[in-house]
């Protein structure tokens, strides 16, 4: 079965559960009736977006099927290392990804505008999910859980994402930035960093500016208060 025809068997299942009608789940989810209708017919020639997906997952949390996915991931890099990657899903074979601890901040980055931290301990290996082809070569590939709901509706608590930092960088791309300093002292200090998990929207030589959801604002944080900008490549299905 292609990767086409494995959304076409999700969607078929996923209507069937909510009752059997495609165009009353697309409406439920504010997609085009085609964009559901297709799949469940075997007529898609792509496969589902990303922001279908997301919403599908939204609207329907308790649909069993969802728990197959959770061993798969959709990758979203454009271009790696050193030549392209199609997007493909995780595979077994490869070397599992570690996922590891996160905590919500105890402070905020800017309290009078509830700008939410998080803490990321890389030291504490959690459990391990598939790794995507797309990462094949990247051994400092990482999982995290969100924490906090900042980010809502683009990454809700407790989603996990797989993150890259060889990955490039680019502008509208979902970023952990890791903060310099960290909390705590001695050996805690060198293995937590307190990060934003935020979407990259301006980056010069002095600045990158970021942008939070909820609630909804735009910051910048200074060049010299960064110690490194990951790429969030997706979420763990």
């Amino acid at each position: 079965m292609g990767e086409t025809d494995d959304d076409h068997q999700l969607v078929r299942d996923l209507v069937d559960w909510a009752g059997g009608i495609p165009s009353r789940v697309a409406k439920e989810i504010g997609a085009a009736a085609t964009t559901i209708t297709r799949h469940y017919n075997g007529k898609a020639t792509t496969r589902l977006g990303r922001d279908t997906v997301q919403k599908l997952r939204q609207r329907y949390p308790d649909f069993p099927g969802w728990g197959i996915r959770n061993q798969t991931v959709r990758a979203e890099v454009a271009s790696f290392g050193d030549r392209p990657f199609d997007e493909k899903y995780g595979s077994g074979d490869l070397p599992a990804i570690p996922l590891v601890g996160t905590a919500m901040g105890a402070d905020s980055f800017d309290p009078e505008r509830d700008i939410e931290l998080t803490e990321l301990d890389m030291a504490e290996v959690l459990e391990h999910v598939a790794r995507p082809v797309s990462l094949a070569r990247d051994k400092e590939a990482y999982a995290l859980t969100v924490v906090g709901d900042s980010m809502y509706p683009r990454f809700r608590p407790g989603r996990r994402v797989i993150v890259s930092p060889r990955a490039p960088v680019s502008i509208g791309d979902d970023v952990v930035v890791q903060l310099k300093g960290g909390p705590g002292e001695g050996d805690h200090r060198d293995r937590v960093s307190t990060v934003l998990i935020k979407e990259m929207v301006r980056r010069s030589a002095t600045f990158i500016e970021l942008r939070q959801f909820n609630p909804e604002v735009t910051f910048r944080v200074e060049q010299e208060r960064v110690a490194a900008i990951h790429k969030v490549i997706g979420e763990v299905y």
